[in-house]
């Protein structure tokens, strides 16, 4: 049984309301929204099913991915690790990294879309969010 991602091209673009970002192509963001389906998964809580055959579910479900991957996208150049947005520059020899300076608000995991989380929480999927360092 092969996973069915919450979302494809044409649900991000409807949901952005903007074109395709740059550098991508439909194949391209499919895959970043099946990366973007995953982790959304991953933010519900262990033990909780969820019926995706429900329409406001499966609406939520898609809306959440939609935001994770535009969050990859605005934040960290459509990179789901958030490797990209971690450090200002990155050298290979002699090894040189720069970290970026943290953010004023607190949400320096670029691989977290507070967005996402807010529309899973509004739904009542998520009844509490834990943050760690």
């Amino acid at each position: 049984m092969s996973y069915q991602p919450h979302a494809v091209a044409q649900d991000y673009l409807n949901f952005t309301g903007e074109d395709l970002p740059d550098g991508f192509t439909e194949p391209k963001l499919n895959a970043l929204l099946r990366r973007a389906s995953l982790t959304v998964d991953g933010y519900l809580p262990r033990g909780v099913a969820v019926d995706s055959d429900d329409l406001d579910i499966a609406e939520t479900l898609r809306d959440a991915t939609c935001a994770q991957a535009a969050w990859w996208v605005e934040t960290a150049d459509g990179d789901p690790s958030g490797a990209a947005g971690l450090y200002d520059s990155v050298s290979i020899l002699d090894v040189t990294l720069s970290k970026r300076a943290s953010s004023s608000d607190g949400s320096d995991d670029v691989r977290i879309s507070p967005e996402a989380v807010g529309i899973l929480h509004a739904a009542g999927l998520l009844t509490m969010i834990v943050s760690h360092r």
